[in-house]
């Protein structure tokens, strides 16, 4: 039997024995038997009650220390989120210059040949030869490509796949 179930047997046992030592007491008119079993049940009852308050304090101290365990947790994924979420804005305005960026080389590329067919004998001008700059729309495509790659579906799945994991796994515990 354990000591806080001993305690509380004992506790009853001795309110019990006082109510019995009471009646003892008017029969034997001996204030004792009324007095000894009462002051065991006091002070029983007083051990029993510290125990138990003991044991609540203890309870409330270890649902405060998880509570700002799990405050603590919650702001990491929140401030994990912004970052995500400040990297895919990033992302999506460098997308957005790299259209850009491409919508003007058409331009220019589609002026060149514009003039190019209006005159076949007339030599490329600066602007034409700028346009025809074969490495660089390689490498814009280069560019072009790698963005595509990291902000792919795919790839954005997994991502927000990893972090909903993450979250449930948070919540969960």
């Amino acid at each position: 039997m354990n000591s806080g179930l001993w305690l509380r047997f004992a506790e009853y046992t001795a309110l019990i024995a006082s109510v019995g030592g009471s009646i003892a007491a008017v029969v034997s008119q001996q204030v004792l038997w009324a007095t000894s079993p009462m002051l065991l049940s006091l002070g029983l009852n007083l051990v029993n009650r510290q125990r138990e308050l003991t044991a609540v304090k203890n309870k409330l101290e270890q649902k405060i220390a998880l509570e700002d365990l799990n405050n603590r947790r919650l702001n990491h994924l929140e401030m994990q989120f912004t970052q995500w979420q400040g990297e895919q804005d990033a992302k999506v305005q460098q997308r957005q210059g790299l259209s850009q960026r491409i919508e003007a080389l058409e331009q220019r590329l589609a002026q060149g040949l514009n003039q190019s067919l209006a005159n076949p004998e007339a030599p490329l001008s600066p602007t034409a030869e700028e346009t025809l700059d074969i490495d660089g729309i390689n490498h814009l495509m280069a560019e072009v490509q790698t963005i595509l790659e990291r902000i792919s579906p795919q790839n954005l799945s997994e991502t927000v796949s990893q972090e909903s994991s993450d979250l449930s796994g948070f919540l969960r515990r």
